[in-house]
């Protein structure tokens, strides 16, 4: 018994010394590549017109947990002569684009982008493996020209009626509201945008305006939460600690619940769908294009499609429309201008499809407040190819290019007075660089959404405008914002009092 005792007390011994052995020996191997793929992207890095000094091993991945600020710091060191920056996210260098003509290019040149391994296990769980921001290649290009028929002429005249009918439910709601009373506006604009995107994608009526005083359905707070969770586990410390999202943790469970409360409200509205297709009754729509298209597929890409295209169409538009409101009331001159213009072409009735060619001056207030608060701060791309950003600057292939959307819109290297509020910007006459307004991003990979957008911010813009006077309760230049995250919020929300106008 002894000797046997021994033996195993041997074995166990030298296994563990065999066990720790085999772990040091695969952290060093771990270390050493990682510090040769270090070294190697400095090889990388100084290839490029602005070279950065690298810092091993995270680079200035810390720096993104204060967005925004890093963005103003980045276009601070800018080179004075070529506009461009350099960062580095932990060994990869990153270079930073931010002259309207550099940016044209780099959209141009690729549809591709690298993921970014911070990002994208978030927005997965977010939003699904299958939806088209995470394809790249071919697979992008047939699902993009399978998804863009539905934004064309013709379903876009289809769904002005019903973008005027939720504007005027709206309107009619803070009738009721007391008099002189300020109120956070934004979260009643989201209500109006996600019965717009449920009415003229799904043909499905979510009835948040009609519920509003009785708050917002469990879909819209479902997806409120995500974004949140989405923004503190990418963009916070604290966060960082809870990314698995395998751990059993309060917030996993929460965040499993409201994902399922989504793609549960989906999966149902598609089933109702092609119940709809078999008996010969089904309307045409987004839904039922994208159906179509998917025939063979199965119902969980379908979903991920349909989630991604539920929180683009309704939670960027609120915020445009949020901070629209903010701008109009605090710029008497601008709200004046928009009045006039509203009481013009409108008179009394209901804006029509037809009207939005008119409604010039409305347009521009949207597209001005796009450019000053875009609802997503940075987009990227990855080079398939060296590209020549002007005489003797060359980007090599393989290049991660980061394009900080809000940067460049408020730069004084693309506009002049850029933080001043001004819709005439955007006047006939005058000439705007493709690579100077980005809110939708740029080339073949721009947001398929962007004419969706803009007709539904003009339409519930302008019908706002024909029945109130705005009063914004933050009394300074700038409404602040949140200083990152995945979209740009309002970091106290958008506090308004309205008056109803006499006609």
């Amino acid at each position: 018994m002894d000797r046997l005792t021994e033996l195993a007390r041997f074995l166990a011994e030298h296994a563990t010394l065999s066990l720790t052995a085999i772990a040091a020996t695969a952290t060093l191997a771990w270390g050493a590549t990682a510090y040769l793929r270090f070294w190697r992207a400095i090889a990388k890095g100084s290839r490029f017109p602005v070279p950065a000094p690298p810092s091993f091993p995270l680079g200035n991945v810390l720096l993104i947990r204060n967005f925004y600020d890093m963005l103003d710091k980045v276009h601070a060191a800018r080179d004075p002569v070529t506009g461009l920056a350099q960062i580095w996210i932990a060994s990869r260098p990153v270079v930073v684009v931010l002259k309207a003509d550099h940016v044209n290019k780099v959209f141009n040149a690729s549809s591709y982008r690298r993921p970014i391994t911070m990002l994208s296990n978030h927005n997965e769980k977010m939003l699904g493996k299958h939806n088209i921001t995470a394809m790249m290649n071919d697979e992008w290009r047939a699902e993009r020209s399978l998804m863009g028929k539905p934004f064309q002429y013709a379903p876009l005249r289809e769904m002005a009626p019903i973008m005027a009918a939720a504007a005027v439910s709206f309107c009619d709601f803070l009738s009721t509201l007391p008099a002189e009373e300020a109120f956070d506006i934004h979260p009643m604009l989201r209500c109006v945008t996600m019965d717009v995107i449920g009415l003229t994608a799904f043909h499905y009526n979510f009835s948040c305006i009609e519920n509003l005083s009785h708050g917002p359905p469990k879909e819209l707070e479902a997806f409120e939460f995500l974004l949140d969770e989405y923004t503190r586990r990418a963009f916070t410390f604290s966060g960082t600690f809870f990314s698995n999202y395998w751990m059993p943790t309060s917030a996993n469970r929460k965040h499993r619940r409201a994902r399922q409360i989504v793609r549960d409200r989906i999966a149902e509205i598609i089933a109702h769908r092609r119940r709809l297709v078999e008996a010969g009754q089904a309307p045409q729509d987004i839904l039922g294009a994208m159906l179509e298209a998917h025939s063979g597929d199965n119902t969980e890409a379908t979903i991920d499609q349909l989630v991604l295209l539920m929180f683009a169409g309704f939670d960027t538009t609120s915020l445009t429309l949020s901070y629209a409101t903010f701008i109009l009331g605090s710029q008497p001159a601008i709200q004046a201008a928009l009045h006039a213009e509203v009481d013009r072409v409108l008179g009394g009735r209901t804006a029509t499809f037809e009207d939005i060619n008119e409604l010039k001056y409305t347009l521009q207030v949207v597209k001005e407040t796009m450019r000053l608060y875009p609802a997503a701060p940075l987009t990227s791309r990855t080079l398939t190819s060296d590209v020549e950003l002007e005489d003797g600057i060359v980007l090599p292939a393989d290049t991660d290019v980061w394009i900080p959307l809000r940067t460049i819109q408020r730069s004084p290297l693309n506009w002049e007075r850029p933080d001043e509020i001004d819709p005439h910007r955007f006047d006939a006459g005058n000439v705007i660089h493709p690579g100077a307004w980005v809110p939708f991003s740029g080339g073949p990979r721009n947001c398929l959404g962007m004419k969706f957008a803009l007709q539904e911010a003009t339409l519930v813009l302008a019908t706002l405008a024909q029945r109130f006077t705005i009063e914004s309760m933050c009394k300074t230049h700038e409404l602040p914002t949140h200083r990152s995250g995945v979209v740009s919020k309002p970091t106290n929300g958008v506090f308004v009092k309205i008056t109803p106008r006499a006609h």
